[in-house]
């Protein structure tokens, strides 16, 4: 029986065809990925230190998601913030550690809110930030 292809190829089918890649079809598709959005520039430059503040695009973005300026009608954004802590997840953990420690003073100011909205933080920091073992 063949195997049947998915309509959605998964890392476990592209890491082949990636790992097949000379240095120089590397470096073009890098450069073709950073020129696409302005998301997988943010990445690269957080990625790699770059810039004076590498994760100010991430912090902007959760700020703005999760901080809302409750008299400017704009809606609380959990899941968008959620995937800013998701790729900040990714980082190396000099760069990592800088912005887990501003996400843990919002999610911590957060106290006292109400309708949920602290517990919800907190147990989104704490399963991207587990507490370690003293």
């Amino acid at each position: 029986m063949a195997k049947r292809k998915s309509s959605n190829p998964t890392w476990s089918e592209v890491k082949p065809a990636v790992i097949n890649l000379d240095q120089k079809q590397l470096v073009k598709l890098v450069a073709d990925l950073y020129r696409f959005s302005k998301e997988n520039q943010a990445f690269l430059h957080a990625r790699f230190g770059l810039g004076d503040d590498p994760l100010d695009p991430y912090k902007k973005t959760i700020d703005a998601c999760m901080y809302t300026d409750v008299y400017s009608n704009k809606p609380i954004q959990i899941s968008k913030a959620k995937r800013a802590i998701k790729k900040v997840i990714s980082l190396p953990e000099e760069q990592r550690s800088v912005f887990q420690d501003r996400l843990e003073e919002i999610m911590t100011s957060s106290s006292g809110i109400g309708w949920g909205y602290h517990d919800m933080l907190s147990d989104d920091y704490y399963s991207a930030f587990p507490k370690e073992e003293e």
